[in-house]
């Protein structure tokens, strides 16, 4: 049957070449436009890293002089007064954990903190440093970071406990990978951007800064409370059982009042689910995918209507044709299936030779990427298919081809049952 189809296709070749050249130009539009979205697809399933259900950040802030809420008062204790936030959000009844830290520790915020690392005093003395992203959390009275964010240990699986930061620090795979090229790297020392040496007390699964990039090089660190408690971010962890809509409603009935004093007062309130949200939508992630599906369904209307009006013209012209299959015999699911065969032909034979400008465009102009890199220190994973070019292009080729056909096929389908429902009679006698 291909045979012939083949042979009808090259018989038709003028009726096929202006839907030919469509498909072609559609081929290599379409790439385009999905290679953005197949690689912010497969950032987005890449495993994050932590854990952000039931877990929720709060931001204060201090009413200064001048405000109209400010208060005059001669009581300034700053550490009393965090304190008494750190033991408000850690009794809660329906809290599991809580930590604090630093704005930029928190992944999905956006906020990043980046420093250099050196394996080796050599390294370091030629600067040949890799750069990773730095968390800082504080541990006094009963902080734990890991439990409460998710971050767990990638050789056991568990969640770190809070007492390892008095071992020294935390790494992720990439950055273990990135400087030693093993996981196995505890007990090792680090060389930061001061000189200082660092002992990595364990080695943490990778964590992404954003749903949509790939995880960046970290080290995690813990210390006692140094500084005034009004720059720290805080995050609680809810138990299991806790419903998170009632939780929050009670929060903000009745425990934000009690943490509203000396012109201390909760400027923010909110999920980690709801703040990567926020984040993905006001860097341009989710603008850039609309915009990118947008045009990829313009393209693949194009396919459409250009298959559905061929196939409608072809069938009509080849309707006693159809007649006479139907009258000797021939099952209406073969008419069916012979129409959707030659379009898939077309559809692949034009593909291919699309293949061409697609390599030539990506080799030349490169594919799309979406890593963080701040230096040339990082190159990016070659775990992820989207950073090895031959996996990429091919990935992406197959995704583009798929909808091609499944487009093309549905609208070559509509016709072709149209014209296989033909009375037998009917058709021969108009031929």
């Amino acid at each position: 049957m291909i045979k012939i189809i083949l042979k009808q296709m090259w018989n038709q070749r003028r009726m096929n070449g202006w839907i030919f050249l469509e498909l072609v130009i559609t081929g290599f539009f379409l790439w385009t436009m999905l290679d953005p979205v197949c690689i912010l697809i497969g950032n987005y399933l890449i495993p994050r890293g932590y854990e952000s259900e039931k877990r929720y950040m709060i931001i204060f802030d201090r009413y200064e002089d001048g405000h109209g809420k400010y208060t005059p008062t001669e009581r300034i204790d700053y550490n009393g007064d965090w304190e008494h936030v750190v033991f408000t959000l850690r009794d809660l009844p329906e809290v599991e954990s809580f930590t604090m830290g630093e704005a930029t520790s928190i992944p999905g915020s956006g906020g990043f903190n980046g420093m250099t690392m050196y394996s080796d005093s050599t390294q370091y003395a030629s600067e040949n440093y890799t750069h990773c992203q730095h968390y800082h959390y504080f541990m006094d009275h009963g902080s734990d970071p890991f439990k409460t964010l998710g971050v767990r240990d990638i050789r056991t699986g568990d969640y770190f406990k809070p007492e390892i930061y008095n071992n020294g620090i935390i790494i992720t795979e990439n950055l273990a990978k990135t400087m030693f090229g093993t996981t196995d790297v505890v007990g090792k020392k680090i060389i930061d951007g001061s000189g200082a040496e660092n002992k990595i007390a364990g080695v943490a699964y990778n964590v992404k800064q954003n749903d949509f990039l790939q995880p960046y090089p970290l080290t995690i660190a813990g210390h006692l409370l140094q500084f005034d408690w009004k720059h720290l971010i805080y995050i609680i962890k809810l138990k299991k059982e806790v419903d998170p809509e009632a939780f929050e409603e009670r929060f903000r009935n009745e425990v934000v009042p009690t943490l509203t004093f000396n012109n201390n007062y909760v400027n923010q309130f909110i999920s980690l689910e709801e703040m990567n949200d926020i984040y993905n939508e006001s860097s341009g992630v989710y603008s850039e995918m609309r915009l990118k599906f947008i045009l990829a369904g313009f393209a693949l209307l194009c396919v459409f209507l250009g298959m559905l009006g061929t196939f409608w013209v072809r069938c009509q012209s080849r309707s006693g044709e159809i007649g006479l299959m139907c009258s000797i015999g021939a099952k209406r699911s073969n008419i069916i299936r012979q129409h959707l065969t030659e379009a898939a032909l077309l559809v692949g034979i034009s593909y291919l030779c699309s293949m061409p400008f697609i390599l030539h465009n990506a080799i030349a102009n490169g594919v799309y990427t979406s890593t963080l890199r701040i230096t040339n220190f990082i190159s990016p994973d070659p775990q992820y298919w989207q950073n090895n070019l031959d996996r990429h292009i091919l990935i992406v080729s197959i995704v583009t081809l798929i909808i091609m056909l499944i487009t093309s096929l549905v609208g070559t389908y509509i016709p072709a049952h149209r014209a296989a429902q033909i009375n037998p009679a009917d058709a021969l006698r108009d031929e």
